[in-house]
């Protein structure tokens, strides 16, 4: 029997911490002459708990901030949402209830490498209680760079335009976060146009040679992947070589003092591929003083000077460079090497016999005045060639100066048959030379 509240009409009774399962209630009752009456009947306590129908997120996911959110339902009493708790790795948070979900948005950022549990406890109105847990982890996986540009060898015409440096950049997970992209060259970093989709610097300016490319990439979570990669710059434009001296038909003295400059943009100049040559004939290495320190094999630019000694007359110079990529140049001057002491080398005249014009040549050894006459056989002068005309020994060697067999050259009077002589005499402040050559004048 239980303490119930009674009227003349009915009766009422509360009644607390019933056990789940099935209550039998029996009431009786009696008039005022005693008459009893009776009735009973039968109830059930509910002990089936909520259902939690889904949790997320639930293994591998791609977001650092994301809802975690539960779904319920219980088809008893209904669900009491005071019930309802929701925690993360052990910590309740102040989540959002209803009737049928939980969730909570997460603001700060979650770690990598962490398994995060989710549990979730809810309870109906009769105090059936279910609970239930999953677990997640952020994604690891870094995104991909793929089709890397340049590979191989850049030409230098198209290095000149300027070399696109590209990939192509995909992640499967959270994407690929553009801001996070960097990229060095040759370990500088470059100012690098970055999509989620591209990495593209245009680099102009690139030297001959190898480059080194680095590209660094991460995804919203901040995985990231290092890539690097090279490619090189090909050299195919020559170096630049000019003799400095002796010019191109200069006159010099029998030590000149043989001086060649050089230069090369690209991969410079190979010191140790220089080759210098006098009519064919190597000259020594170790005459070669490069304006650089000695131990230098490369230079960009730079002069050589070589200290000779040479014979009498021309001579041919020859100068061959070549840069570190193999590219060649040549330069060639003829000259002239004056002899120490005045000379008048093989006079003779051509042709001979002549009807009505020759050629009066010699070997001149030096810079002089020279003059030429012609004598008939009794010593007579009957002709002045030339007179005190200053004369420079040509790089082929023979001066040559043209008679028309007359008294006075381009218009005097025609010489008659027979045998002259020709007098060339040739003069400097210190010393003075002559020789003879016999003239046959024919006429018809």
């Amino acid at each position: 029997a239980v303490n119930a509240t009674s009227s003349a009409s009915g009766i009422s009774y509360q009644a607390t911490k019933l056990t789940r399962g099935d209550h039998t209630v029996y009431v009786e009752v009696a008039d005022n002459f005693g008459n009893v009456g009776s009735q009973s009947w039968s109830f059930k306590v509910e002990d089936t708990p909520p259902v939690i129908a889904s949790i997320e997120p639930n293994g591998e996911i791609n977001t650092a901030t994301p809802v975690i959110k539960a779904t319920y339902n219980d088809a008893g009493t209904g669900v009491n949402v005071a019930s309802v708790v929701l925690s993360l790795n052990g910590q309740i948070l102040p989540a959002i209830a209803t009737a049928t979900q939980v969730s909570f948005e997460v603001l700060n950022p979650l770690s990598k490498g962490v398994t995060y549990k989710i549990s979730v406890q809810v309870a109906d109105k009769a105090g059936n209680i279910a609970s239930k847990d999953a677990s997640f982890t952020l994604e690891t996986t870094p995104p991909k760079v793929s089709s890397t540009k340049p590979s191989g060898t850049v030409s230098e015409a198209d290095a000149s335009k300027g070399v696109e440096i590209s990939a192509k950049l995909a992640d499967d997970g959270s994407g690929v976060n553009p801001e996070s992209v960097k990229m060095w060259l040759d370990g500088a970093p470059v100012m690098v146009n970055a999509t989620d989709a591209s990495a593209i610097y245009v680099a102009k300016g690139l030297s001959y040679g190898e480059h080194n490319v680095r590209l660094v990439v991460a995804d919203m979570l901040g995985n990231t992947t290092d890539t690097s990669w090279k490619f090189s710059v090909a050299d195919t434009t020559p170096p630049t070589v000019t003799v400095v001296s002796p010019k191109q038909d200069d006159i010099v003295g029998v030590r000149p003092v043989i001086r060649i400059s050089y230069a090369d943009e690209g991969s410079g100049v190979d010191l140790t591929s220089i080759a210098v040559k006098i009519d064919d004939k190597p000259v020594s290495a170790g005459a070669l003083a490069p304006a650089k320190p000695g131990d230098a094999k490369v230079v960009s630019a730079g002069e050589s000077s070589y200290q000779v000694a040479l014979d009498y007359g021309p001579h041919t110079l020859t100068v061959v460079v070549k840069d570190v990529a193999g590219n060649e140049a040549t330069a060639e001057v003829k000259f002239m090497v004056e002899d120490e002491n005045l000379k008048v080398i093989k006079p003779h005249n051509y042709p001979n016999p002549f009807n009505g014009n020759t050629s009066i040549k010699f070997v001149l050894s030096k810079t002089a005045d020279v003059t030429i006459r012609v004598y008939d056989f009794t010593g007579t002068l009957v002709a002045t060639v030339v007179e005190d005309e200053k004369m420079t020994p040509p790089v082929k060697g023979i001066v040559e100066v043209k008679w028309d067999g007359k008294t006075d050259t381009g218009g005097g009077l025609s010489l008659a048959t027979g045998v002259y002589f020709c007098q060339v005499v040739a003069k400097t402040e210190s010393e003075t030379k002559s020789e003879i050559i016999k003239l046959a004048l024919v006429r018809n």
